[in-house]
């Protein structure tokens, strides 16, 4: 048996509109990034290059390193970054 310690009560309020598009947003480009890691089958042993470091590159990264990627390495054509 579980306790909850909220039963019973309201619901939360639904979320503003920009957080809303916000998640949108990062939803679309987090699961582009989960597939590529999984396609590549990124994990222990592993190296993995990512291709540009923008949204989708930086989640990319945290895709890969998820599973345990040894080796990651991040390339963008923008010399500060």
């Amino acid at each position: 048996m579980s306790r909850s310690p909220t039963a019973g009560s309201s619901p939360p309020q639904a979320s503003p509109d920009d957080l809303i598009l916000s998640l949108l947003t990062a939803s679309d480009v987090l699961g582009t990034s989960w597939f590529g890691a999984v396609a590549v089958q990124a994990g222990p042993g592993k190296t993995v290059t990512v291709v540009g470091d923008g949204a989708a590159g930086l989640l990319a990264v945290l895709a890969a390193k998820q599973p345990g990627a040894d080796r990651i390495t991040a390339m963008s054509r923008h010399e500060t970054r």
